[in-house]
C-alpha cells in the first residue's frame, strides 16, 4: 500500500528520478505490482537513460525497455543491455 501511495505522487516519483534513485522506483513499483504505476515510473527515469547505460545500470534498463509507454525510450534502454536480457 505504501508502494503505491509513493508511486502515485507524481512530485515524489520526479524528485526521486532526479536524484538519481532508479533502483529504489523500480523497487517501489515491483512492490505495487500495478501496470500503470510501471509506466509512470519507466517514464520518470526517461531522462535518466544515458546515465543509466554510463553505469550499466541493467536492472533499470531491463525495467524501461518492459514498462515504457514510448516505444522510441523502450528501444534506446533495451539497446544498452546484453543480448540475453534485450530479448527477453
Amino acid at each position: 500500500m505504501a508502494a503505491l501511495k509513493i508511486a502515485n505522487h507524481k512530485p515524489t516519483v520526479r524528485r526521486l528520478a532526479e536524484a538519481g534513485r532508479a533502483n529504489e522506483l523500480v523497487q517501489i513499483s515491483q512492490a505495487s505490482g500495478m501496470e500503470s504505476v510501471a509506466a509512470t515510473v519507466a517514464s520518470a527515469l526517461t531522462e535518466l537513460i544515458p546515465n543509466l547505460k554510463e553505469q550499466d545500470n541493467t536492472r533499470a534498463l531491463q525495467f524501461i525497455a518492459e514498462n515504457h509507454p514510448d516505444a522510441e525510450a523502450r528501444n534506446s534502454a533495451r539497446e544498452a543491455l546484453p543480448p540475453e536480457k534485450a530479448e527477453q
